[in-house]
């Protein structure tokens, strides 16, 4: 299996791990290029600096080394067709199978590494990340290649673009059904385990046994044929000799040497069934090593790389975004393509012109539009399918359409109104020709907004499939008649062999398609029906005696709500409803001859209809299987035959998170007054196994009966895949009795929790927690559609449990008021049906009052945590453990509304109680310690905050250790107190350090270690290193995009950070453009009067201020200040800090009147909130002598710059860059009042503290705003005369901007030292 090298013992590769480029054509390209990436991957005990070379062999009459990647393919490609421009990469590994440096990888982490270096090198180089990519694996290499490929598949996001851009992939003797020769690798691994040189765990990668290797090349197969790479793109070359491992190591006889010789990979291993596949003249280790061009199986591997190379960009581009359903029998229409064709074909002037292809449902529309799109597609460069049935599945499109285009890149980051138009302008821009796919826009009502995603200007076009006639205010109306009796007959008769069709026939099959109203869904379904049941040509007759016994059937149960599909063609007897009847009739199909399997088909196929209808994934149905192992008869169908004996596994050996998860499901039982002990298991007996493949067989049938309208393999943790025609969806429910549609809309909605409780113990992908919640959003729809108002979703008692499940994992994905009104419904129905004690009914409320906190609904969250408090003081006395938690999460709430007195004094209770009750070392005495701490901290009481929490982190350390999360979170406060004194360089050192800790306990991709990653970024950012900022601030929110999403509140906490980063930095176009997204997202997603929502308003004001806006700064000063007193109260500090900034900016345009009243007014409402001494209250001191100062009242603006000085060095020291803030302003003062001395001695004083400190920026200019949330604008030291006329020089304009950048950054350092949160429990 193994290659070798021209040495004994197999080596770490000398190329380094990882990613090298060994050669580019690029620059040599020609218009009308062909742009390929091909990357070579080596197999086990090989490097690319031998895999790929055929070695000096004098004797055969080669002089020199032939590396053929290099040396031959760049040419080979030249002359092949001059316009292919190929970046050429070997990726290395360490794949030692032998030897002291023998490797330990795996094949996952192999492939990870592959899929990781791939990613990276794209998102440095991103005009290039377009490009298709090819692959060559050797051996095991091949192997390598194919788990990344399926590994992409189901990462949910961060490399699942990669797929889409493979064009080819070249294996070259890869084991598929493992290597027989693994036996001999293994014996000479064997033998050096006794001299403690080797071992063979790496080698049972490739046993031929291997299930391993079987389970990877079945997902591998699925995803080539569902790419449509399998017939032609993927090409597998296999050996016709036999190697010798034995001899490479050592010398032998012959007769030693042919019995240690074989086919190391034997023709039925290397072949894929159902791909292409090639005979070289070579053994296995002269696969992949070429002589010269003229080398027979260079010319036969070359000339098939070339082709490959030079088709996977039309490739790509065809398969871009148009939808993966297949016409599967498209006859006739050929009038109708025409027709769409001519009228895109006209002369284009204006927007892109718009057709709109009408008909009721079942005629096709959609089949003909995927028919145009692959007909013309070549004509295109490209063409993308959007779901219009809503404006959440059309947003989701757009996503994937924008990931496609952009790749997973940082030009993508954003909310969904930004990714509408980062798409719109993609295409806008576009030289060439594209198309644009609406497909089953049937509700404009409910999606009015449609005109936002078309694109204004542009070389496109615009096709929508529609149910709706009122559409021609988009564009041209294309009505869709009936089929044509001739295609009607062509399609019914598809599965026939045209030799065996005779007029007869014909004539049967007319009246059947006249009977159907020549509806196309109802033909097709006909002709399922018809294949299936493998029905003769001359009882063709008997399919007619059958629908209309159907048809009678159905007719006495179809609501009349759904006749507005009969009518359609010749009359009102015929229409729609043939087709309700042909799938009825497909639907009895199911299980033939098998009456129980068949009745739970029905079950199961019907239940899916109560999800939304793309997307349905196997897990939802498979959790629920493994939730309820046994107790639910029709989910059985999906088990294996043999049932698998417990092995007796008791509470002690469970997975943690199953028996938390067991337990919280008895005690809201519990909580609720359940008695479930029908439900209580003993632990021993059998257990039933998900067989994957009986509900592919299941879906696959329902396929080939047209009862779905598309499948797919899906990944490992989703599985299989399929979707649902509107249509059937609808006859699915329809067919049922009102009774038994509650029952199905109940029995879904356990299904979803199911789903909820396992998505959660696996970390689901955003991708499927994106497509639950879509489920979720459809199962709260048909909750309000079928049920009565009483047995809705958290209006009993036995759904509340349920409820609580969907408010919580809204929550988790940041859909605050989804989640709000979900709890408000819960608490609402246990007011009126329990005791306002019971203790769920006082859980669910705290949870109320923690989502109306987060949304900033501070008021209402403290009415209710009181509340809780009163109730539970009653019940349980003061010191009980719910009574204190209580207590926590209301000082919680007061100290977010700047009540920090009582706030404080309510922590310090709680302490105390702990303390006495539990000890110092509690985990919940060193969570009040800890938000004691930071109520300490947003007082200004910085020494004893950060003495604080350096108390709880040494105990935390003790108690739970250096990596618990607990642990970590004191780490992370107190890099923010150090931060706060100005302390940068501790600060970074404990916050990389608490990176690299939650990295190594939660991975890179949690979500708590994407927020570390956020700190750091502004605790750089406070030390002017913004380039390095920047960087961290865009991995981290690309991250959080797919990750948590780009709606996520934390997602868009970075993309505020970022955009205040790159304000620092003078790239004030792109920082504007960021902040209106993440102000119109935070709009959206928390209320536009929300405090993360204000802060967005305050950065953006003070951005346009930057770019001299000022008209429109003002604006949104006054109109955030107005909001913040509404929301906040006129004496809350960010109600203060506003007051401030608006101020500050009154001062710049001249309004220094109104500008000093204002500062007065937020100074003395500090003085009383805050106290004299706190920081923020010195800032504001320093605001108002600056304004005085700007109007030549230095005497005043002397005397209370010394007092915030004085106070300053006292407080916070000498040294803190608040300090040095003020020694610069009362220099400035001093020197306006010609006091020359004291000035220079106040600047050299203020340059030795920077110095000693290091920390702060280059201070050579004055700045002031207010901290924190509370952004703003001040006055700068300026170093020439303003306003005078004529043009700027040079040397002035960048002097001008060097002070510009230097005031900036005091400015933005005191407003990102504020950000860097402190995290409360």
């Amino acid at each position: 299996m193994a290659e070798s090298q021209p040495t004994v013992h197999n080596k770490v590769p000398e190329m380094p791990w990882g990613l090298h480029l060994v050669d580019d054509t690029t620059s040599e390209a020609i218009q009308g290029e062909v742009a390929v990436d091909i990357i070579a991957v080596h197999g086990l005990g090989a490097n690319p600096d031998h895999a790929w070379v055929r070695h000096k062999d004098v004797a055969a009459g080669l002089e020199k080394d032939v590396r053929w990647l290099t040396d031959l393919l760049p040419q080979t490609f030249r002359d092949y067709q001059p316009s292919i421009s190929a970046r050429i990469f070997c990726f290395s590994y360490q794949s030692a199978w032998l030897g002291p440096q023998l490797s330990r990888n795996r094949l996952e982490n192999v492939a990870t590494r592959l899929l990781d270096d791939i990613n990276n090198m794209r998102l440095k180089n991103g005009t290039l990340s377009d490009r298709p990519l090819v692959f060559i694996g050797h051996s095991f290499g091949g192997l390598v290649v194919e788990q990344a490929v399926v590994q992409a598949n189901s990462a949910g996001g961060r490399y699942h673009h990669l797929v889409e851009l493979i064009g080819g992939i070249i294996l070259l003797g890869t084991p598929h059904q493992g290597s027989k020769s693994q036996r001999w690798g293994s014996v000479v691994a064997n033998l050096a385990n006794m001299i403690d040189y080797g071992e063979t765990e790496l080698m049972k990668e490739v046993d031929e046994k291997s299930m391993k290797i079987f389970d990877l090349i079945s997902e591998f197969k699925k995803i080539m044929i569902g790419i449509d790479l399998a017939k032609t793109a993927v090409i597998c070359f296999y050996e016709n000799r036999p190697t010798n491992y034995v001899s490479r190591l050592m010398k032998v006889g012959p007769w030693i040497d042919k019995k240690t010789s074989s086919m190391v990979v034997e023709e039925t291993s290397a072949v894929l069934s159902g791909f292409y596949s090639i005979l070289l003249d070579s053994d296995h280790l002269k696969l992949n090593k070429f002589s010269s061009a003229q080398d027979g199986n260079y010319m036969s591997v070359s000339s098939n790389l070339c082709r490959v190379a030079a088709e996977a960009p039309g490739i790509i581009r065809r398969r871009r975004q148009v939808s993966r359903e297949r016409v599967k029998d498209f006859i006739g229409r050929r009038s109708l393509l025409d027709r769409i064709r001519s009228h895109f074909s006209r002369d284009q002037t204006g927007p892109p012109p718009t057709l709109i292809l009408h008909a009721l449902g079942g005629q096709g529309k959609s089949q003909i539009a995927l028919e145009y799109c692959r007909k013309w597609r070549e004509t295109y460069r490209g063409v993308f399918w959007i779901d219009a049935n809503s404006e959440m599945t059309a947003t989701q499109s757009y996503a994937m359409i924008a990931a496609e285009l952009m790749g997973k890149s940082l030009t993508e980051t954003g909310d969904s109104a930004a990714q509408i138009r980062m798409v719109k302008d993609h295409l806008e821009q576009w030289d060439e020709g594209w198309l644009l796919v609406f497909d089953n826009y049937d509700e404009p009502d409910k999606f009015s907004e449609i005109r936002q995603f078309i694109p204004i200007r542009g070389k496109g076009q615009v096709l929508f499939t529609s149910r709706n006639r009122d559409l021609s205010r988009l564009g041209t109306l294309l009505e869709i008649p009936a089929m044509a009796t001739e295609e009607g007959v062509q399609l019914l008769l598809r599965g026939y062999n045209d030799n065996d069709i005779q007029q007869i026939h014909k004539d049967m099959a007319s009246s059947i398609i006249n009977r159907f109203g020549k509806l196309a869904l109802a033909i097709d379904q006909a002709a399922a029906y018809i294949t299936y049941k493998r029905m003769p040509l001359d009882r063709l007759g008997d399919f007619l005696i059958t629908y209309e016994t159907e048809r009678r059937r159905i007719l006495s149960y179809t609501p009349k709500k759904f006749w507005e599909y009969r009518k359609m063609q010749h009359s009102e007897e015929v229409g729609n409803i043939s087709a309700f009847t042909t799938w009825e009739m497909s639907f009895q199909q199911l299980g033939s001859g098998n009456e129980p399997w068949k009745k739970d088909a029905a079950h199961f196929l019907t239940l899916s209809a109560f999800f939304a209808p793309t997307s349905i994934a196997e897990s939802l149905f498979r959790d629920y299987h493994e939730k309820h192992d046994g107790e639910v008869e029709w989910v059985e169908i999906f088990s294996l035959a043999d049932k698998v004996e417990d092995d007796g596994v008791n509470a002690e050996e469970m997975n943690e998170d199953d028996k938390d998860e067991d337990e919280d499901d008895e005690d809201d039982k519990e909580d609720m007054g359940h008695d479930d002990a029908s439900e209580q298991s003993s632990g021993h007996g059998f257990h039933s196994i998900w067989d994957t493949d009986r509900f592919w067989d299941l879906i696959a049938e329902s396929n080939e009966l047209s009862l779905l309208q598309s499948i797919s393999p899906g990944t490992d943790q989703e599985g299989a895949k399929f979707s649902l025609h509107p249509l059937i969806r609808d006859w699915l429910q329809l067919r049922l009795k009102a009774e038994e549609r509650q029952k199905y809309t109940q029995e879904a909605t356990e299904v979803l929790v199911c789903s909820m409780k396992a998505y959660q113990a696996r970390s689901a992908t955003l991708e499927e927690r994106t497509a639950l919640m879509t489920h979720m959003d459809v199962s709260m729809s048909n909750d309000a559609e079928f049920l009565e108002l009483q047995e809705r979703l958290g209006r009993n008692i036995a759904s509340c449990h349920t409820a609580d499940r969907f408010a919580n994992f809204y929550y988790d994905q940041g859909r605050y008021r989804t989640s709000e009104e979900l709890l408000r419904r819960i608490v609402e129905t246990g007011r009126s049906l329990l005791s306002e004690k019971d203790p769920f009914m006082l859980e669910t409320m705290n949870r109320l009052a923690m989502v109306l906190g987060v949304q900033g609904k501070l008021e209402d969250a403290e009415v209710i945590h009181r509340q809780i408090l009163k109730l539970r003081k009653s019940e349980l006395g003061d010191k009980h453990f719910n009574t204190l938690m209580s207590m926590n999460g209301l000082a919680v709430i007061l100290c977010d509304q700047s009540k920090y007195e009582e706030a404080e004094a309510m922590h310090r209770q709680v302490l105390k109680s702990r303390e006495t009750k539990l000890g110092d070392g509690h985990p919940d005495t060193l969570s009040s310690m800890n938000n004691l701490a930071i109520v300490l901290r947003d007082q200004g009481k910085y020494e004893e905050a950060r003495v604080m929490f350096q108390q709880t982190l040494k105990l935390r350390e003790t108690e739970l250790g250096d990596k618990h999360s607990d642990t970590l979170l004191s780490m992370n406060n107190l890099a923010t107190v150090l931060c706060d004194q100005g302390k940068y360089k501790e600060a970074e050192r404990i916050c990389r350090q608490t990176l690299m800790l939650q990295e190594t306990v939660s991975g890179k991709e949690h979500p708590l270690t994407l927020l570390n990653m956020s700190s750091l970024a502004l605790i750089l950012h406070c030390q002017n290193r913004d380039d390095e900022a920047e960087w961290i601030c865009r991995q981290a929110i690309m991250l959080q995009e797919t990750i948590l999403g780009k709606e996520h509140p934390n997602t868009l906490w970075t993309m505020h950070n970022l955009a205040w980063i790159l304000h620092s930095q003078i790239k004030d176009d792109e920082a504007e453009q960021i902040c209106r997204q993440a102000l119109m997202l935070r709009e959206t997603v928390l209320g536009k009067e929300h405090p993360s929502t204000l802060w967005t308003m305050q950065t953006l004001a003070e951005i346009l201020y930057s770019q001299n806006k000022n008209d429109e700064a003002e604006q949104i000063y006054r109109q955030a200040l107005m909001l913040r007193e509404r929301v906040s109260g006129k004496e809350h500090h960010y109600t203060l800090g506003a007051m401030q900034n608006l101020a500050k900016i009154l001062k710049t345009q001249g309004k220094h009147e109104e500008a000093e009243r204002t500062c007065r007014q937020a100074l003395m409402l500090q003085e009383t909130v805050l106290g004299k001494e706190n920081p923020r209250t010195l800032l504001a001191m320093q605001d108002l002598a600056e304004i005085l100062h700007s109007q030549n009242k230095d005497d005043e603006a002397e005397q209370i710059c010394r007092q915030a000085l004085m106070l300053q060095k006292t407080i916070l020291g000498k040294e803190h860059p608040y300090t040095l803030g003020s020694m610069k302003l009362l220099a400035v003062i001093l020197r306006s009042q010609g006091k020359h001395e004291e000035a220079e001695r106040m600047i050299r004083e203020n340059a030795k503290g920077e110095g000693d400190e290091g920390d702060v920026g280059d201070g050579g200019e004055w700045e002031t705003e207010e901290e924190g949330e509370d952004v703003g604008e001040g006055g700068e030291w300026e170093t020439e005369e303003e306003g005078e006329g004529g043009e700027e020089s040079d040397m002035k304009r960048a002097t001008r901007e060097r002070g510009k950048r230097g005031a900036r950054m005091t400015r933005v350092t005191r407003w990102a030292r504020r950000r860097v949160n402190s995290m409360k429990v």
